[in-house]
């Protein structure tokens, strides 16, 4: 079973489903979705206007799994470390 890391917890408790399936769809939206983001303020700004993008991120995983800390969450700590990036004029996932 490739996710069973995935099913426990830090102490090897049991994760209930919703949980586990928010926890993947974060680790895939980190990956897959923000790696294609980059650029400077005139082609990314309206994706971190506001937190756009880290609302709908969290509403999503919430929607999933209304227990999911998405304050923990790889993809939300992401969009806050690129939107400080932005700060400096240009972003990327990988910089």
């Amino acid at each position: 079973m490739n996710n069973l890391p995935y099913n426990k917890d830090k102490k090897g408790n049991e994760l209930a489903q919703d949980y586990v399936i928010a926890r993947a769809l974060d680790e895939i939206t980190n990956m897959k979705i923000l790696s294609r983001i980059e650029g400077d303020e005139t082609k990314v700004n309206d994706l971190f206007h506001h937190d756009a993008l880290k609302k709908t991120v969290a509403d999503a995983l919430h929607a999933v799994c209304e227990e999911y800390k998405t304050e923990e969450a790889v993809s939300i700590k992401k969009l806050d470390e690129m939107k400080k990036k932005l700060d400096g004029g240009y972003t990327s996932f990988w910089s």
